[in-house]
């Protein structure tokens, strides 16, 4: 058998050479295969495990990274997420801060609101007492004249030494200045017989009459002096056959004017603003009633007459259904107007109630309306007082209606000179009304087809009235052709249909029309703005003359107080061109 000899390697680096017999040389030579195998694998495994760490490092070094980056990242976020809290917050604040703000321009509005009705208000009692102040200086003045006229009749009775014997009368004493209260009438002769045996040169001295001798005791006092009272009262006015005592009110007493005065202060309300509401309340209240736009309009009043007044003091079961005043001599202490000024009181409490409910809640007390409508009630007598014939001391005689009219004509042009803005809608629709009094007489002197557009608008300007002109006030001058002119500013009627603005601009075309056929001053010019205009809106109108958009604005409580009529006014519709002369 052949002997094989196999090299083995020595991993130190050494060769050997031996010899082994078959077999076992064989596995002796896997052994050191597998050895050597092992020993490489091994050293691969070490180098893969230094890899493999090598790696595991630099994982690491990447993992702190990832972390260091991912806590930055939540740090970042976090910061995000505090300022978008702080953000947040600082948002809700302004919020707040608007809504409180929003608040407050609300609430200045309000009380913005509630200035400008005041100053109105202000206004409009500044005005009222104005025309009070005129129409005590009117009433002044005619006192003057009629106590000058008594005393030319004393002289002339005196000098003439009457014979005839004063004429039997009978008239009406009031007893209100001794007993407060509800008048009490009685009838006393006013003129008894005078005493036989006495010669016509002497004046007759009154006879003792039993109902004097009765109401002398019932006022504690001396019969002869109230007897001789009544005859000299019919001696200076022989020509009233009404006597009245008192009347509600007594003269010349200073301490009763401070009595008063004290017991009106003591019901009077709080404050001027309400004081303001209460004169407002009556007034309002006494214009419906009585059907009038202003005070002054109590000139054309027609009082009730003396039967119906004498009737009602004689009836103390009797009503009153009929909204007239008794404006006779002794109207202050008159049964009828004190049940005419309980009416009145009894119905601005019942619009009070619907209202503000200033009685209800104590605010305003029912005694000072009552002094309120007492006081109102002279105002209007002395408006009605202003038409009535007086004695015309010049001309020793009264005076005729005509001539009444006429001065009353110019005491309310003087009052309309202390108020421009109430007396410029008057002017406005004075001067509106008489051109188309004038365009449709002449319409009818031609017989125009157009006459009746301008009697259509002859109803359409009654209806508006003089409330339902446009506001004017005097605007900055104007320069025309080197010269300053008075220019005014025409505030707008927010409440009226804008289609009346074109019907107004055709009426006042129609006057520009006549004024160019006439001489003299021409009207300064009128600047349309976007103001609007201050003054009450007029109630009780047609739904047609309200601007539908202004109706729509208003709340259920406004809409109610405007009072819009159910009454069918068709606008119509006019060329301009056809519409002049």
């Amino acid at each position: 058998m052949t002997q094989r000899v196999q090299v083995l390697v020595d991993p130190l680096g050494a060769n050997k050479r031996a010899a082994v017999a078959g077999p076992e040389q064989e596995k002796l030579d896997n052994a050191r295969r597998n050895e050597q195998f092992h020993k490489q694998a091994a050293l691969h495994a070490r180098q893969d495990r230094r890899f493999a760490t090598q790696e595991n490092d630099s994982l690491r070094l990447q993992l702190a990274a990832v972390q260091q980056n991912f806590q930055a990242s939540e740090d970042k976020h976090r910061r995000l997420h505090q300022l978008i809290d702080e953000g947040r917050r600082k948002m809700e604040e302004m919020h707040r801060d608007g809504a409180n703000l929003q608040d407050l321009i609300v609430q200045d509005q309000d009380d913005l609101g509630k200035m400008a009705q005041q100053v109105a208000q202000a206004r409009e009692l500044q005005h009222e007492r104005d025309a009070e102040l005129a129409a005590l200086c009117a009433q002044v003045q005619a006192q003057d004249d009629e106590v000058e006229h008594l005393r030319q009749r004393v002289r002339q009775s005196a000098a003439k030494k009457a014979s005839s014997p004063i004429p039997k009368r009978r008239g009406r004493v009031s007893t209100e200045l001794f007993n407060p209260g509800r008048p009490c009438l009685i009838e006393l002769p006013l003129d008894p017989s005078p005493i036989p045996n006495r010669t016509h040169a002497e004046p007759s001295q009154p006879a003792m009459n039993p109902a004097i001798t009765r109401f002398a005791d019932a006022l504690n006092m001396d019969p002869d002096v109230l007897s001789e009272f009544m005859a000299a009262m019919q001696l200076l006015n022989p020509e009233n056959s009404r006597v009245t005592i008192g009347g509600g009110k007594r003269r010349g007493g200073e301490k009763h004017n401070n009595r008063k005065s004290e017991e009106k202060a003591a019901v009077a309300p709080n404050t001027a603003e309400l004081v303001n509401k209460a004169h407002a309340m009556m007034r309002k209240t006494t214009y419906e009633m009585f059907g009038y736009e202003v005070a002054t309009d109590f000139i054309f009043h027609v009082p009730a007459t003396e039967e119906e007044v004498e009737a009602f003091a004689e009836d103390p079961s009797a009503n009153i259904t009929k909204w007239q005043f008794d404006f006779s001599e002794g109207y202050t202490g008159s049964a009828w107007n004190v049940a005419q000024m309980e009416r009145l009181v009894a119905e601005a409490e019942k619009n009070d109630n619907r209202d503000q409910r200033y009685l209800q809640k104590g605010l305003i007390k029912r005694e000072f309306l009552e002094y309120v409508v007492a006081e109102q009630l002279t105002r209007y007598r002395a408006e009605w007082n202003q038409l009535q014939p007086k004695w015309d001391v010049e001309k020793d005689r009264m005076e005729t209606t005509a001539e009444a009219m006429a001065r009353g004509q110019a005491i309310l042009r003087y009052r309309r000179l202390s108020s421009k803005t109430i007396n410029a809608q008057h002017d406005k629709y004075n001067h509106r009304l008489s051109t188309i009094k004038a365009t449709i007489a002449l319409k009818e002197e031609d017989d125009a087809n157009n006459l009746p557009t301008w009697e259509r608008m002859l109803e359409l300007l009654k209806l508006l009235g003089p409330s339902g002109m446009s506001e004017e006030e005097e605007a900055a001058a104007t320069h025309k052709g080197g010269a300053k002119m008075r220019a005014y500013k025409i505030k707008l009627c927010v409440w009226r249909v804008p289609v009346i603005v074109d019907y107004m601009r055709m009426v006042d075309a129609q006057t520009g029309h006549f004024q160019t056929l006439q001489t003299g001053t021409k009207p300064a010019p009128r600047i349309r703005s976007q103001d609007h205009g201050s003054r009450s809106i007029p109630k009780g109108l047609p739904e047609a003359l309200y601007n539908k958009s202004w109706l729509k604005s208003l709340s259920t409580k406004e809409l109610k107080e405007v009072k819009v009529s159910k009454q069918a006014f068709a606008l119509f519709v006019a060329a301009t061109e056809r519409m002049r002369l």
